[in-house]
């Protein structure tokens, strides 16, 4: 099987919508950080918030600026902004 038709790979949300039963998470309450355009879809599909993360992807970047959505500089900027969020708080959806 090509990894292309693969239902694990993003932006397939199957991974995602996994952990989320797995670990029995509330959707309302997750969030799926991510530093590309595919990271944000497949977090989207799974219908929980995203996060973006600006680390040079090139892909990233102007998909940042086609959306002009808030972005973090860093995964510690972006973990603050969670453990500071009263969870209906969203950055893209």
């Amino acid at each position: 099987m090509s990894d292309d038709l693969c239902e694990c790979r993003k932006p397939n949300a199957e991974s995602i919508l996994k952990i989320v039963e797995t670990y029995h998470l509330q959707k309302e309450n997750t969030f799926f950080i991510g530093d590309s355009p595919t990271d944000m879809e497949a977090g989207q599909r799974a219908g929980i918030k995203t996060i973006p993360l600006q680390t040079g992807n090139k892909k990233m970047a102007a998909y940042l600026k086609e959306t002009n959505q808030v972005f973090y500089e860093d995964l510690e900027a972006a973990v603050n902004f969670i453990l500071n969020s009263d969870c209906d708080a969203t950055t893209s959806n």
